[in-house]
């Protein structure tokens, strides 16, 4: 009996503490990839890694930014080579966390539903704190005096570019308290995601389809080039090739990914289903171009691979006859729909918001109050 009752002690030791480490960290194996989901108690709206100190070294420092509660924060994370990442910072946010952005290593942007921006200074110690560098409150605004939520952010290193509600595009600086350029869109369909594609160049999408490229050089406020998607659905977000701004993939409501060639805005390159509900946001990897990962409110996280087509690809050439840079996302290949996809995630019943990858780790947020940290993601 004494024998007996050892082995069962032993036993529960055991299972107590597999049942810790579930408790810890829920892991899965997806492939080579692992997949760590920690729980936060808080739908999150977006994920950001802070980049990292050089091209050699991996990031360990990331954000998130919380939504759709009575108080909202944005919290800073350590990730490290295993385990669940570990919380060292939460700041208090007023409204919902819409997008965030990094200026550069050391400077955060972050926008609210409340039509704010505000810009955070984030230190290089080891607890990465944030500490509130400058603000715009309710910088998006209708004409009735409401708040617009503020959709989209972006930033050429020394300027953030916003969007919103009021169907305005909004150049700010952090060393000036008033928004540094107020562009009308001149229409009345929100204008929902930005990004800068040159240092002076901002192309913006809206509810309506279109992609529009703002030169912010000029006086005026009518826009370079207008492209208008032929399927006709809000553009959620938008995003640039890392090397060749040319290239740009467009997040949208039908869960299409539609690629752009802007040497040939009359249409699109291509457009692929990409997921069963609207896409959330789409993400070339800076360090591997031919690799982008999309997420949506399908609950799938997928990992685009046209690596295939890049030893064969030729060059492009622009509407203008200027020949164009090698890139495989312009393969007719790729425009055929013939691109390798991996489900890193496969479908859930709540959506994924948000996500960012560097190196070999990708971040996802979600509302089922989680974050997803998935690492060996295959990129060669």
């Amino acid at each position: 009996l004494v024998v007996l009752f050892e082995k069962c002690l032993e036993r529960s030791k055991k299972l107590s503490f597999i049942l810790s480490i579930l408790s810890q960290s829920t892991a899965a194996m997806t492939g080579t990839c692992s997949v760590t989901k920690k729980y936060v108690s808080k739908k999150l709206n977006s994920v950001r890694w802070k980049p990292a100190t050089s091209n050699f070294n991996k990031a360990e420092i990331f954000v998130t930014g919380s939504w759709d509660d009575e108080e909202n924060n944005v919290s800073v994370w350590r990730c490290v080579s295993e385990g669940e990442p570990q919380l060292l910072q939460e700041l208090p946010h007023v409204g919902d966390v819409m997008d965030m952005t990094y200026l550069s290593r050391d400077v955060l942007g972050v926008s609210s539903s409340t039509g704010s921006v505000t810009v955070y200074q984030h230190s290089n110690d080891d607890k990465a704190t944030l500490s509130s560098l400058a603000s715009w409150d309710r910088c998006h605004a209708l004409a009735s005096g409401d708040a617009a939520s503020c959709t989209g952010l972006s930033s050429n290193g020394s300027m953030l570019a916003s969007v919103g509600e009021d169907a305005r595009l909004l150049l700010l600086n952090p060393g000036e308290t008033a928004p540094h350029r107020v562009i009308e869109s001149g229409g009345d369909s929100s204008e929902y995601a930005v990004v800068f594609v040159k240092t002076s160049e901002v192309l913006t999408g809206n509810m309506q389809g279109h992609l529009r490229l703002w030169d912010t050089r000029t006086s005026g406020n009518s826009p370079v080039t207008t492209m208008i998607s032929n399927l006709q659905e809000w553009v959620r977000q938008v995003s640039c090739h890392p090397s060749q701004q040319h290239v740009v993939a467009a997040a949208g409501e039908g869960g299409t990914l539609t690629l752009w060639d802007m040497r040939s805005p009359q249409q699109p390159f291509t457009c692929i289903s990409a997921h069963t509900a609207p896409m959330t946001e789409a993400r070339f990897h800076s360090g591997a171009s031919d690799h982008l990962f999309s997420c949506g409110l399908d609950g799938q996280l997928v990992h685009w691979d046209a690596s295939n087509t890049s030893n064969i690809t030729s060059k492009h050439t622009g509407s203008d006859g200027s020949p164009g840079l090698v890139t495989s996302w312009l393969d007719a290949r790729v425009g055929r729909g013939e691109v390798s996809t991996t489900a890193l995630l496969s479908s859930g019943p709540l959506p994924l918001n948000s996500l960012d990858v560097q190196a070999d780790v990708l971040l996802a947020a979600s509302d089922n109050e989680a974050i997803y940290v998935i690492r060996n993601v295959i990129l060669y």
